[in-house]
């Protein structure tokens, strides 16, 4: 039995009822989940593909889950698209991408092997290809395409992975994370005529500073107005658990030239972004809802840990270009069609503690506005005993703090800092197993371990009564469908 009905199978027998997922997250069937792959658009869908290992809730031997939309809100599981069963990858089909070409869609990842050498185990990572309709993927014969080798001497064979690939007017492009054998980060630029052929363009970003980590994974180029923005996501780097660098992309010197680095996301748990451009010409961004270097600090998995998954990505974003130059990340205009019940309120102060009428439900989205002139007191959403968000007006900035289940330590979970002399517009999605804040353009994102089978919700005004100009409260819709 192939690697690749073998899992098939396993995922029918073992695949998570649907009621134990979170509302409207993508999630795997069963098993583990991390980095988005392959997101992009072919034959009319939105496809989004996964590194997924069926056999465990732990990271193990990566396989590609597939998913697909026709509005970014209510996503079909499809079969599995890779698994590791050829020479060049059975160690794992690590991250990539895809694009849509004249022959099929195109699926573009990292091929890894180990090969014992002298007593040493190598770990050799090469970009790999394969093609498909949609719902089934075969692997080139000339694969691995773009191999270490065709780097310079002191650039990592170990540390080479998450190609993210795209088309203009004299071929195809390519982005590759790597290192330098002394630990320098950076991003590398391919370049083919025929997305089979590839020949090593250049250094497209580089840190010699040492002050944004040791790695650059899943690098991604994206347009922004006169710009670029390279998103990319640094390993061992206090500073930034992701950060995006905005240049001005060169062709002719292959570089992204005046870079300067911005946050994406305050929060602890948004790694590994990756975008496409949609049919509307809206740049979309999702990543995974974690992070290497956060995840230790939370020992248990709330729910996830009950059952047998783990990992979900967070929600479709809009990136666009600020008056300032710099990106601008909204949620997608469709989520609005996940609300399914609003709850009525009637005033337009808040003047004690007001909690959501159904603890039971999970699924929440909450929209309120402060005036601009309000600068005093704030206000605190609680979410039961495992999550909260302190707005201070004062200083215009929102705080996020999180419980592991089962602890007592709170957990700081960043801070976004507000534009001062204006009104305060917040936009709060609650799931079941997350939080994401977007607020002036900027986002945090937080996974909520929580086991409790009731979790109230609650507005505290602080410091007194606290005007509200908007206060909208809904109930969201279950969305995730079985396979087809």
């Amino acid at each position: 039995m192939s690697k690749l009905k073998k899992a098939e199978e396993f995922v029918n027998v073992y695949r998570v009822k649907k009621e134990q997922f979170p509302a409207f997250h993508v999630t795997p069937p069963c098993g583990w989940m991390n980095d988005p792959n392959g997101f992009s658009s072919y034959h009319g869908k939105i496809h989004l593909f996964y590194q997924f290992h069926p056999y465990n809730e732990a990271w193990g031997p990566m396989h590609w889950g597939h998913s697909e939309t026709t509005d970014f809100v209510k996503w079909t599981e499809l079969p599995i698209a890779l698994a590791p069963d050829q020479s060049y990858d059975d160690a794992g089909c690590f991250s990539g991408s895809a694009i849509e070409t004249e022959k099929g869609h195109l699926l573009v990842y990292t091929g890894v092997t180990e090969q014992e050498e002298n007593g040493v185990k190598n770990v050799y990572q090469n970009q790999c290809l394969a093609i498909g309709n949609g719902k089934t993927y075969t692997k080139l014969a000339q694969n691995p395409v773009v191999t270490g080798d065709m780097m310079p001497e002191h650039f990592s064979r170990e540390h080479f992975r998450d190609p993210k690939i795209w088309k203009e007017e004299d071929g195809y492009y390519m982005v590759v994370g790597n290192k330098t054998d002394d630990g320098k980060p950076h991003v590398v630029l391919f370049h083919s005529e025929d997305a089979i052929s590839w020949e090593y363009v250049s250094v497209l970003a580089k840190d010699d500073t040492g002050m944004l980590g040791t790695m650059w994974e899943c690098p991604d180029l994206i347009p922004l107005g006169r710009k670029h923005m390279l998103c990319v996501s640094p390993m061992h780097c206090p500073a930034y658990r992701n950060v995006c660098l905005v240049g001005t992309f060169s062709r002719e010197e292959g570089k992204l030239l005046n870079v300067e680095p911005v946050c994406p996301d305050a929060g602890p748990d948004y790694y590994a972004a990756q975008s496409f451009v949609d049919d509307r010409g809206q740049c979309v961004q999702v990543a995974w809802a974690n992070g290497w270097d956060w995840m230790p600090q939370f020992r248990r998995w709330g729910v996830a840990e009950q059952g047998f998954w783990r990992g979900w990505f967070t929600l479709p974003r809009v990136v666009t270009e600020g008056a300032d130059k710099l990106p601008r990340f909204q949620p997608h205009p469709q989520l609005e069609t996940l609300r399914k019940k609003a709850i009525p309120w009637g005033r337009k102060e808040l003047t004690a503690p007001w909690t959501l009428p159904d603890a039971a439900e999970t699924a929440w989205e909450i929209l309120l506005e402060i005036p601009a002139q309000q600068q005093t007191g704030g206000l605190l959403l609680q979410v039961g005993s495992c999550f909260a968000l302190e707005l201070t007006l004062a200083s215009r900035t929102l705080h996020a703090y999180a419980r592991d289940s089962g602890e007592q330590t709170v957990q700081d979970c960043g801070t976004l800092q507000l534009a001062p002399g204006a009104p305060v517009r917040l936009q709060v999605f609650l799931d079941r197993c997350s939080a994401e804040i977007f607020a002036d353009g900027k986002c945090l994102s937080v996974n909520v371990f929580d086991t409790a089978p009731l979790r109230p919700v609650s507005l505290i005004p602080q410091g007194g009564t606290l005007p509200l100009q908007l206060l909208q409260v809904w109930h969201l819709q279950h969305v995730m469908e079985p396979q087809t």
